[in-house]
C-alpha cells in the first residue's frame, strides 16, 4: 500500500480508448538526497514518463512564484538531455508583524528548481517552464529558509543559500537511487508497527467508497487499520526530529499561506492533539520538535507572566494559542483568550517523552522547564472559602456557563480543567525530581500543594462538574465540542476508571450528556476518553462517526466531522488533529499504560502496569498488534481471536519489573532491562530471554 513507500502515483489517461497514458510520480525526501538539512530544506523529486513510449508535452508553474508574486530567473532556463534547465527563485524574506505593522522577526528564503530530461527540450519564459518532446522529465526542487526555533536571535539563523549544491547532489542520482534513499529512509520508522484488525471483501474497493459504506465498522474493520496506519504517515511525513518546527493544524498540509487559524498552535486542545500518538505508535523521536518548542516557549513565556501577572513573577505562562514565532499571550477575546493552562498541559509532553523511554538525561534537560511552570502556578493558585486551591480568573477553554441566576459568561474561578492540570503538572515535576534524585524540598512542596487544590467535583446529575458551580445541565450548547473538564481522566491519569469508579462514572456521565457528534478532532478526543473508560464498543462507535465521508470545506463548529476521500479528517474544514486524536484513540483501545505504581526496591524508578486490550471492540473480534509502546520503557506485541487475547510479548527497551493486567488480572513480569518474555491469556510467562 503507498503509506508503506509514502509516495504519491497518479496516472491519467482516456479510459481505455486508444490516446495517449501519462504517468506521475512525487515523492519527498527527508532532508534533501543525502539528508542531514532536516525541515530547513530539501528536496521535492516529481517525475512524469510515458508508459507507451510516446513524447510527453507539459507546462507547470512553480507554486512558489505564484504565492510571492514573483517571477523566477530564468538565464538557465533553457535545456535539453544532459544539461538541466534552472528555475532560480530570488533570495528573499518573509517578514512576521503584528496587526500594528510591527516587524517581530524576519527570516531568508531559497529556493531552486531544476528539470532533468530524456529526450526532449525545455524552453522557460517569466514563471512559467515548458516541456516538450521528453519521453521522461524529472523536477527537483529545493527550498530553504533561515528559520530556527530561538527567540533570543528573532529566530533567524544561518544564510540558507544552499538550494543550489542541494540539487546537484541530487541531479548525479537516478530517480531510482533518489526512491530508494527515501522509501529506506521513511520505513525505518514506518515498518516499526504493524495492525491487522480483519479482513473482509470491502477492502479491495477504492477508499470513497469504504468511507460512504462504513457504517458501524463491522463490514470493514481493515478501514480502521488503515486509517490507523495513515496517521503514523502523516506524523512521519510532518515532523521529524530535525524539523524546525512541529506540526500546526494542518501538519504541514497548506494548499496557501492564509490557512483556517492561522496554522497556529492551537495550545487548549488542538497541538497537544497532535502528539498524543507519538510515544505509543512507536514514533517517539517524532515528539522531537514538539519538545524543543515548549522549551522555546520559556523566555517569551515568562515576559507574558510578568507582564499579566506582576514585575515579581516567577516560571513562565502561555495562552491558549501559540505559533513558530513564540506567541505565549492570551488571545484576542475574553470568551476564548482568557485561558493560562496550557503551560502546564504542555508540561505534560515533556513528562511523557521520559514515561516511554526512562531516558534521565532527556529528563535533566526539560526539568527546569517543568519547573518553572510549576513555580509560576505555585505564586498564582489562591484559597477558595474553604482553603483549598483554584485558579482565579479561570476558563473552561472556548465555553462558558449559564448560573442558577441566569448570568452567562466564560470567566470564572476555579475551572475543573485548570485544577485538573495544575494538578497534573505538580504531580509530574514532583516525581521528575525524584526520578533524578534532587531537589527534594521543592518537590515536597509541589506534593504539599497538590494535595491541597480543590478535588474534583460530581453534580447534581452525576457528572463530572466543568465549572465552580453546579451549572453543567444550564449550559446554552450542552454538546459544546470542547470536552475540557474530562482532562483528568484522558490525557491526564486523575481519574482511574478501576480504583476511582464514582469519578469514573461521573466523567461517563459528563459524555453522555455532551453527546458523540462534535467536529472531527472533538470525536476524537471521545474515542480516547471511552477507551479510558474501558467501553471499546463506544469507543469504535466515535471512531465510526469519525470515518463519516464528507467534503465539506466550510467552517462548521458543531455536528459536522468527518473524513474527506484522501482520510484527512475533516474539522470541517481541514484539520490534522482528528487524525492524530483517532491514531491515539485506536492505540488507547489496545494498550493503555498510564496507571503506575510504586515499587520499594526502586524507589526512584518509574513502574507501570500495562494494560492489555482494555477497551477491546467487539468490531474487531479476532486481530493481532506489534511494536506499540508502553510507559515504563517497554515495546508491546498483542494476539487476540474471538475477542479474547491468545498471547502477548513484551520487550524491554529499557524499563524493567511491568505489571501487567489483563481483564481482572494482575501479575509482575520479572523483565530486566534489554529482555523480553511471551505471556498467554491467563498471562502465563511461556517464554522468556
Amino acid at each position: 500500500m503507498f503509506i508503506d513507500e509514502t509516495s504519491i502515483k497518479a496516472r491519467a489517461g482516456d479510459g481505455g480508448r486508444g490516446c495517449r497514458s501519462f504517468r506521475r510520480e512525487k515523492y519527498e525526501p527527508w532532508g534533501g538526497p543525502n539528508g542531514g538539512d532536516g525541515g530547513k530544506g530539501g528536496d521535492v523529486v516529481l517525475r512524469g514518463d510515458d508508459d507507451q513510449n510516446n513524447l510527453i508535452d507539459f507546462k507547470f508553474k512553480p507554486h512558489w512564484d505564484a504565492e510571492r508574486g514573483e517571477h523566477g530567473q530564468g538565464a538557465d532556463c533553457n535545456g535539453r538531455e544532459g544539461r538541466p534547465a534552472i528555475l532560480r527563485v530570488p533570495l528573499g524574506t518573509i517578514a512576521y508583524q503584528l496587526s500594528t505593522g510591527e516587524k517581530v522577526a524576519e527570516i531568508l528564503v531559497d529556493g531552486q528548481e531544476f528539470v532533468l530530461l530524456k529526450g526532449g527540450k525545455v524552453t522557460g519564459q517569466g514563471d512559467m517552464i515548458e516541456v516538450k518532446g521528453a519521453t521522461e522529465a524529472t523536477v527537483l526542487l529545493a527550498a530553504n529558509t533561515s528559520y530556527v526555533m530561538d527567540f533570543a536571535t528573532g529566530y533567524k539563523g544561518d544564510d540558507p543559500a544552499r538550494a543550489a549544491q542541494q540539487l546537484q547532489a541530487a541531479a548525479v542520482k537516478s530517480f531510482k537511487q533518489l526512491k530508494k534513499a527515501h522509501i529506506a529512509d521513511y520505513q525505518k520508522f514506518f515498518q516499526r508497527v504493524k495492525i491487522d484488525l480483519g479482513m473482509t471483501p470491502a477492502a479491495n474497493k477504492p477508499t470513497d467508497e469504504r468511507l460512504r459504506a462504513y457504517a458501524d465498522g463491522q463490514g470493514d474493520p481493515a478501514l480502521a487499520a488503515l486509517f490507523y496506519q495513515y496517521g503514523r504517515y502523516l506524523l512521519i511525513s510532518c515532523s521529524r526530529p530535525d524539523s524546525p518546527a512541529p506540526a500546526n493544524l494542518q501538519g504541514l498540509w497548506a494548499d496557501g499561506l492564509n490557512t483556517p487559524w492561522n496554522g497556529d498552535y492551537t495550545i487548549n486542545i488542538n497541538f497537544e492533539m497532535n502528539y498524543w500518538p507519538a510515544e505509543s505508535a512507536g514514533l517517539g523521536e517524532m515528539h522531537t520538535p514538539m519538545l524543543r518548542h515548549i522549551q522555546s516557549l520559556v523566555e517569551p513565556g515568562s515576559k507574558t507572566a510578568k507582564a499579566y501577572f506582576g514585575p515579581e513573577t516567577p516560571g513562565w505562562v502561555t495562552g491558549p494559542k501559540s505559533n513558530v514565532w513564540g506567541w505565549t499571550s492570551p488571545g484576542a477575546r475574553l470568551s476564548w483568550g482568557m485561558w493560562f493552562g496550557s503551560n502546564g498541559w504542555l508540561c505534560r509532553h515533556l513528562w511523557e517523552h521520559y514515561a516511554f523511554t526512562q531516558d534521565k538525561d532527556y529528563l535533566r534537560t526539560v526539568y527546569p522547564t517543568m519547573k518553572g511552570a510549576a513555580e509560576f502556578w505555585l505564586a498564582n493558585l489562591v484559597e477558595d472559602p474553604d482553603g483549598k486551591l483554584i485558579t482565579s480568573p479561570s476558563s473552561s477553554p472556548e465555553n462558558e456557563f449559564t448560573t442558577d441566576e441566569g448570568v452567562t459568561d466564560g470567566a470564572t474561578e476555579g475551572a475543573t480543567m485548570e485544577r485538573a492540570i495544575v494538578w497534573d503538572l505538580f504531580d509530574k515535576t514532583a516525581r521528575a525530581a525524584g526520578a533524578l534524585g534532587m531537589e527534594s524540598d521543592f518537590a515536597a512542596k509541589l506534593e504539599a500543594a497538590r494535595d491541597r487544590i480543590r478535588p474534583l467535583q460530581i453534580g447534581k446529575a452525576g457528572q463530572l462538574m466543568e465549572w465552580n458551580g453546579d451549572w453543567d445541565l444550564n449550559a446554552r450548547d450542552m454538546h459544546h465540542r470542547h470536552v475540557s473538564h474530562l482532562y483528568p481522566l484522558f490525557p491526564g491519569d486523575q481519574i482511574d476508571m478501576l480504583t476511582m469508579p464514582e469519578l469514573a462514572a461521573a466523567a461517563r456521565k459528563s459524555l453522555e450528556l455532551r453527546g458523540d457528534d462534535g467536529t472531527g478532532w472533538s470525536i476524537a478526543w471521545k474515542e480516547n476518553l471511552w477507551a479510558r473508560l474501558g467501553d471499546g464498543d463506544h469507543a469504535q462507535r466515535l471512531l465510526s462517526k469519525q470515518l463519516r465521508f464528507t467534503e465539506e470545506t466550510r467552517t462548521v463548529m458543531a455536528d459536522a466531522g468527518g473524513t474527506y476521500p484522501n482520510l484527512f479528517d475533516a474539522h470541517p474544514p481541514f484539520q490534522i488533529d482528528g487524525n492524530f486524536g483517532a491514531l491515539s484513540g485506536i492505540t488507547e483501545m489496545l494498550l493503555q499504560s498510564q496507571e503506575h505504581y510504586e515499587d520499594p526496591t526502586a524507589p526512584n524508578e518509574e513502574r507501570y502496569i500495562i494494560d492489555l486490550l482494555p477497551a477491546l471492540p467487539s468490531a474487531w473480534p479476532t486481530g493481532s498488534v506489534k511494536g506499540l509502546c508502553a510507559r515504563g520503557g517497554f515495546e508491546v506485541d498483542i494476539a487476540w481471536k474471538d475477542g479474547k487475547l491468545t498471547d502477548a510479548e513484551i520487550r524491554s527497551k529499557g524499563g524493567a519489573n511491568p505489571k501487567v493486567r489483563y481483564g481482572s488480572t494482575v501479575i509482575t513480569l520479572p523483565l530486566k532491562a534489554g529482555k523480553q518474555a511471551r505471556i498467554d491469556t491467563a498471562l502465563t510467562i511461556s517464554k522468556g530471554k
